[in-house]
């Protein structure tokens, strides 16, 4: 959409939430250095059928189990250009966060794929590791659908209360995971 700079106006918006500005060149971010390797697409391995595979989708592409470098991994397959962007700067942004995102509580990327053939991209990535007693971690919100792309949409809440030691460790882990963003993506120090 060919946006040239951000009104100051912007930011006193009461409702926003999220702000894509990617595709945007005069907005652009200086090239990052990409700190992980990349690989073809055969290089991963399926580990089953595609059900079985699957662990998830979202606004920007969709997760699958696989193997790469002797483990298994979370491969992300990424669209085009969706309302969170476009695929090369999201890809750009994963390159730069490296693979030791996961200790500074953002998911890490072991590398990213290009596959001109089939006009796919897509990273790897850590598996998440399960929660406590290796029960499944749990989605925080509902998949995104076309109706509620400004907003996220929240399941009924009737077993899961939030203490004041979660919602501490929650603004720790974000805090923790900002301030890696910058150094890492985002200028640095």
């Amino acid at each position: 959409n060919q946006i040239g700079d951000l009104p100051d106006e912007l930011w006193t918006l009461p409702k926003l939430t999220w702000l894509t500005i990617s595709g945007n060149d005069p907005l652009r971010l200086p090239k990052l250095e990409r700190r992980v390797p990349t690989i073809g697409r055969s290089a991963l391995e399926s580990t089953g059928d595609d059900e079985s595979s699957f662990l998830g989708a979202g606004a920007s592409g969709s997760v699958t189990r696989r193997r790469w470098d002797d483990k298994e991994v979370a491969v992300k397959v990424i669209r085009g250009v969706t309302s969170d962007g476009r695929a090369e700067d999201e890809l750009e942004i994963y390159g730069a966060i490296g693979q030791d995102g996961m200790q500074n509580r953002v998911v890490g990327c072991l590398a990213v794929f290009e596959d001109k053939n089939e006009g796919k991209s897509g990273v790897v990535m850590e598996t998440i590791p399960p929660g406590e007693g290796g029960e499944p971690l749990e989605d925080f919100a509902l998949p995104p659908t076309i109706q509620e792309v400004t907003a996220d949409r929240w399941p009924a809440n009737t077993k899961r209360v939030y203490d004041d030691d979660f919602v501490l460790n929650a603004m720790r882990d974000a805090v923790m995971a900002l301030s890696y963003l910058h150094d890492t993506a985002g200028g640095g120090p």
